[in-house]
């Protein structure tokens, strides 16, 4: 089983969603299959899982909906970590919302670019400008993942599932 540490860097490695990602990813209804996940202790249980690793195995299963121990399904809630690339493609194919990331020259910095359908404009407030968001991010990943939880977060708040 491979780790990667997640709470460092993105450039080491295949850029997968970070756990609060996947954790909305999981409410927003994502069930695609993918080789990768977090894995998290229940509230209740005396010990803590490690909440910062990401886990990977040859297997490709929808982890949201996984359960690892029959006999005690409430050991562990896991969490489906796919590629930001996955989870942008998910976008598209299921909520018709494009999230990519963009370079800006005059700030030097990554722009997160979000396109939306007329349909759907109200769930992102009057102050949202379809098109790029104005915050500079320091890599691509960083501003595609800002932009993935951006639109995971209006489309829960809007209840579009």
């Amino acid at each position: 089983m491979s780790r990667i540490n997640k709470e460092t860097d993105y450039s080491a490695h295949q850029s997968f969603v970070m756990l609060e990602t996947a954790k909305l990813l999981k409410l927003a209804g994502f069930d695609w299959e993918v080789l990768t996940f977090y894995q998290e202790a229940r509230v209740d249980l005396p010990f803590e899982m490690d909440n910062c690793e990401l886990h990977g195995i040859i297997e490709e299963r929808d982890y949201n909906h996984f359960v690892s121990n029959k006999y005690n399904p409430n050991d562990r809630e896991y969490f489906s970590a796919p590629p930001l690339a996955v989870a942008q493609r998910w976008l598209r194919e299921v909520h018709h919302v494009s999230v990519e990331g963009g370079y800006a020259r005059r700030t030097d910095n990554y722009v997160t670019i979000v396109i939306v359908p007329r349909s759907l404009e109200d769930l992102f407030g009057q102050n949202f400008e379809i098109g790029v968001q104005a915050r500079d991010f320091s890599s691509y990943e960083e501003a595609v993942e800002w932009g993935i939880e951006f639109v995971l977060k209006a489309l829960l708040k809007g209840g579009e599932q």
